[in-house]
């Protein structure tokens, strides 16, 4: 098995997948590309399928024990991811959407720095016109609050041909 894999699919709907994680980990793994905490809201886990890796989006992690009673005991207990599915890479690029449900029982897996820097990392922050004027593609509005290593980026113009708001507190610096 993958160090990666952490867990299965269990339940697949129209708008909720749910994966159950394997008893046997811990909080956190340790990867060749660092050690990963288990289950964190705001992460990602990839899904592999036929010529396709789909990439999902914990929304939320909940425990139910195997016991009648009430209290809390690891040994009999599981944790359960809620997903949602954000895009997919194939042939090495990521896109936005998920073309079709993975199939139950698939494994998910943490997912790799490789998989994160198709996802996050957007190149080309500016090019240049017939008349030789540089135009920015690129806007870096901040920086991620789980992987904090990538910048928040936008393609402006994919960004402004869609509605969008923008959503803070007062003084936050919207």
């Amino acid at each position: 098995m993958n160090k990666r894999v952490i867990g299965r699919i269990i339940s697949i709907s129209h708008n909720n997948v749910i994966a159950e994680l394997f008893n046997n980990l811990g909080n956190y793994v340790t990867l060749y590309d660092g050690i990963r905490f288990v289950g964190e809201i705001g992460s990602y886990v990839a899904i592999d399928d036929i010529n396709r890796r789909i990439i999902a989006e914990i929304t939320a992690v909940d425990e139910k024990s195997d016991s009648l009673s009430e209290k809390l005991n690891k040994a009999e207990s599981h944790r359960f991811l809620r997903i949602n599915l954000i895009g997919e890479i194939t042939n090495g690029v990521f896109s936005f959407g998920v073309t079709k449900m993975p199939p139950v029982f698939s494994e998910i897996m943490i997912i790799s720095e490789s998989d994160l820097k198709l996802m996050l990392d957007i190149n080309a922050n500016e090019i240049t016109d017939d008349n030789g004027k540089t135009k920015l593609t690129v806007l870096p509005i901040g920086s991620s609050v789980i992987f904090p290593e990538y910048q928040v980026k936008v393609k402006l113009n994919e960004f402004f041909g869609f509605h969008f708001a923008v959503f803070g507190n007062t003084g936050s610096g919207k």
